[in-house]
């Protein structure tokens, strides 16, 4: 049976907090895409002399966390928040928290702290579009999967 529940990014928020008063700043209207690999598996892998087979052993979680942003001139927009973040506030975390596949209740929340690894910008001349920024964000410590409430 085919499923009839499936959802769309279209109405993704995208929150991120800022330095002014940690209050969480709505970066969806400047924000292109988030990419989430919210599962990844710390684990390493040992052979023995003589087996085929590797063992393998896990001890934690980890996330990497990819934000594509459009680069505006609006202060209040993503560019400017991850500019400042990174020119000003480079060693501090921030709480960044998506909701899928909106913000009505029954959507799911996930929410980080998290650290800016990198920002990328790529220019090309011939590009028509708007420029892109993209953010690598690392977790640091627990990272959250809730339900919103009504």
């Amino acid at each position: 049976m085919q499923t009839t529940t499936q959802i769309s990014a279209c109405d993704v928020v995208i929150r991120l907090d800022t330095d002014v008063d940690f209050t969480l700043a709505d970066i969806s209207g400047s924000s292109n895409s988030v990419t989430l690999n919210r599962l990844t598996q710390v684990s390493d892998a040992i052979r023995s002399f003589g087996s085929d087979f590797p063992i393998r052993q896990a001890c934690g979680r980890d996330a990497d966390i990819t934000l594509r942003a459009i680069y505006s001139e609006d202060e209040a927009e993503a560019k400017q928040l991850l500019n400042d973040w990174y020119e000003n506030h480079n060693q501090d975390r921030r709480t960044l928290q998506v909701d899928v596949p909106n913000s009505d209740p029954g959507s799911d929340r996930y929410t980080f702290e998290v650290y800016l690894a990198s920002l990328n910008m790529s220019l090309e001349s011939g590009t028509p579009g708007p420029v892109l920024l993209e953010a690598s964000l690392k977790p640091s410590g627990t990272f959250t999967w809730a339900e919103i409430g009504s």
